[in-house]
């Protein structure tokens, strides 16, 4: 879980950036909380302490075949991945917002931006941030690079660095 009000007392003026990720931070935190919530409702369930209700049911039988349980997705991104990739992934997208979290005011180097719960929001807050004008007036102007994004060590002049698209 991502402490809010910590990171948010790190952040002196909030940017459009930090806006993004606070708001990632935010959605992953209800996610991780509904996981954790329906995980130990299942076991009190499993070992007798709660009634197995028809929810805690559904759970059991996602996780046996190895599905993401609806109530998941409900707060997850969209996928048509199998269990065991999904969690593989949640672990990533988690340790993109960690690296983030630890410096609040700069955003990451390179932003894989397929681990954004909402990746639009980002791509707004490069053309807030990079311009100073009507958002209605602004663009996204995308450039490849000849580089790896593990090769890249500096931050981006004008924009941001992405990958993953």
């Amino acid at each position: 879980m991502f402490n809010l009000t910590d990171i948010k007392d790190r952040i002196g003026e909030k940017g459009p950036y930090q806006n993004v990720f606070l708001q990632e931070c935010e959605y992953m935190n209800y996610l991780i909380e509904e996981i954790n919530r329906s995980l130990v409702e299942l076991d009190q369930g499993l070992r007798g302490i709660l009634t197995i209700s028809e929810q805690m049911e559904d759970l059991q039988n996602s996780l046996q075949l190895e599905r993401i349980p609806p109530k998941w997705n409900k707060y997850a991104y969209e996928t048509k991945r199998s269990l065991s990739t999904w969690l593989d992934n949640l672990l990533k997208r988690v340790e993109q917002l960690s690296n983030w979290k630890d410096d609040p005011m700069n955003i990451p180097r390179v932003t894989r931006i397929s681990y954004l719960f909402n990746p639009q929001s980002f791509l707004t807050a490069i053309k807030q941030f990079s311009k100073k004008a009507e958002l209605n007036k602004l663009y996204i102007s995308t450039e490849f690079g000849k580089k790896s994004y593990e090769e890249i060590d500096a931050h981006a002049k004008d924009g941001a660095y992405c990958y993953g698209f």
